[in-house]
């Protein structure tokens, strides 16, 4: 009865050391760690989208005030233009102004 018990032990030992170690099989590395895998290098574009959602605010907020007041006739620059110092912004209605200089 020993003998068989000991037979059987020792089979079992010897067949785990052969699955273990002498067991070459690729699908089992690769089961393994899934992540390692080769692929063909190709040459293509690389496409990428932003999307984003809030609000636009400038970096800095100028309040225009004139020292003249009226209706103004014309303006010379849109939104969101760059200006210089004494560039002509807009065209104001001088009939207010010359009726006011007048009656002083």
């Amino acid at each position: 009865m020993k003998k068989i018990i000991w037979i059987s032990i020792s089979t079992i030992i010897i067949a785990a050391v052969y699955l273990l170690y002498f067991n070459d099989d690729t699908e089992t590395s690769e089961m393994v760690n899934p992540l390692e895998r080769t692929e063909k290098v190709t040459r293509d574009n690389l496409v990428v989208t932003v999307s984003a959602v809030g609000t636009v605010e400038p970096k800095q907020a100028v309040d225009v005030k004139s020292k003249a007041s009226g209706q103004i006739m014309r303006i010379e620059v849109d939104e969101g233009d760059f200006v210089t110092k004494g560039e002509l912004i807009c065209i104001l209605d001088k009939t207010t102004a010359i009726n006011d200089f007048r009656q002083a």
